[in-house]
């Protein structure tokens, strides 16, 4: 790994795992070219500002963000003038661990995400992704390893969409997250973090959302919970905190009075009946 300042790109130096770590600032006069890489990799945006730029399309890039890169497909990025990138990658060549299922899950598909988009954990993935890198004790690879399995978990299981046309304007993006809110349900966030990690005002997004589902946000999210809620204390024996729980409140107190004013009946006397 070469941490030096760059004015091309740094190429992955493949250990026996099969695996690369890279680590890169780019210079004033950094320049790349179009390249099509024979493996997937995931870089992580740091620092600065710039452009991803693929095929016929542009996004626009600014720190913190995590880009996943397929195998095989042209990209090329370039920085704004005035605030080069400074950036690490994880490339994999055909390693043993991760398994290959795990990896394609992961990088099978363009995917950008900035902000309060990325996915949970990954920067403090990233850290000690590279701790362990510059560490190199004996245990340090397995950590490593370790610890790259987990953010591919983590990007698997990321919300955000993976970059394509069709998630490219409000409208898919929104009802993309109303889809996927049935099995999101239990996150702790409210309509201005979601509104603003799509690139939506409030209102924007608030329009969007009923013209999609039909139902307020609140009320929709409301309302899986509950069904969630109702389904543990039918089928489970789960207690009462640990159905509040699952379900994503952090208050028993909000719990109840929500699922008295769905169902009538306190959660207790719901499982008896």
């Amino acid at each position: 790994m070469n941490p030096s300042f760059r004015t091309t790109p740094a190429e992955p130096d493949f250990r026996a795992s099969g695996i690369a770590i890279l680590e890169s600032h780019h210079q004033e006069d950094f320049s790349m070219e179009w390249r099509r890489d024979p493996f997937p990799k995931i870089l992580f945006v740091v620092g600065g500002s710039g452009v991803l730029h693929r095929r016929q399309k542009s996004f626009a890039i600014r720190a913190p963000a995590l880009i996943v890169v397929p195998e095989g497909v042209p990209h090329r990025l370039s920085d704004a003038k005035g605030d080069p990138m400074s950036l690490y990658g994880i490339c994999f060549r055909n390693p043993a661990y991760p398994t290959p299922s795990l990896i394609a899950s992961a990088c099978g598909k363009w995917r950008l995400e900035t902000g309060t988009d990325l996915p949970i954990g990954a920067a403090e993935l990233l850290r000690a992704i590279m701790i362990e890198e510059r560490n190199a004790t004996v245990e340090s690879e397995d950590l490593e390893l370790s610890y790259i399995c987990q953010l591919l978990v983590a990007i698997t299981r990321s919300e955000a969409s993976a970059l394509s046309e069709e998630t490219l304007n409000s409208q898919s993006r929104v009802s993309a997250y109303a889809d996927r809110q049935s099995t999101t349900f239990w996150k702790t966030e409210d309509l201005e973090s979601v509104a603003r990690r799509l690139g939506l005002s409030r209102r924007r997004f608030t329009q969007l959302f009923r013209e999609a589902t039909g139902e307020s946000w609140l009320a929709r999210l409301t309302r899986l919970r509950m069904e969630h809620a109702a389904h543990l204390l039918w089928e489970t024996r789960l207690s009462v905190r640990s159905v509040c729980f699952e379900c994503g409140f952090g208050e028993i107190s909000t719990f109840y009075r929500l699922f008295k004013t769905t169902f009538g009946c306190s959660p207790g006397e719901y499982r008896k009946r």
